[in-house]
């Protein structure tokens, strides 16, 4: 997996995130807590040598059979971060809910619930459809 185009989405990702506003507004810890645990978790649950394949296919030093098995880490990786995402929308849409009674809150709740699935999305696009793709190349 070659690390520059990597780099280069991500500085491109977080620069249309400061054209439209601060950095700061993008971040939040329970909501990166929730979509990093789930996807690690799963996929260490799932994969249990996960962690070995993932670093020898950014070195790009995998066998065959290791690219293959690399390929499924990647695809279940991909489809955590999908859902964990999901996941903590609906729970930050239940905190939301939660207060209905102060609309006041409603605008900065909704961003707040909505940033897991960013997180997701991004963790998929920027990390595990490469990590997959470049397995399809050996």
């Amino acid at each position: 997996m070659r690390l520059t185009p990597l780099f280069v989405a991500t500085a491109i990702y977080v620069a249309s995130i400061t054209a439209g506003g601060t950095l700061m507004s993008m971040f939040d810890i329970p909501s990166a807590i929730i979509v990093v645990g789930i996807v690690i978790g799963g996929v260490m649950a799932a994969h249990t040598n996960a962690l070995r394949l993932i670093r020898a296919g950014i070195r790009g030093s995998l066998a065959p059979d290791q690219a293959r098995e690399l390929m499924h880490v990647a695809q279940t990786g991909h489809r955590l971060s999908i859902a964990s995402g999901g996941l903590g929308t609906l729970v930050g849409l239940l905190q939301m809910l939660n207060q209905i009674d102060d609309p006041s809150i409603w605008q900065p709740a909704m961003a707040v619930c909505l940033l897991p699935l960013l997180y997701g999305c991004a963790l998929s696009t920027l990390f595990w459809i490469p990590l997959g793709q470049s397995t399809k190349t050996r």
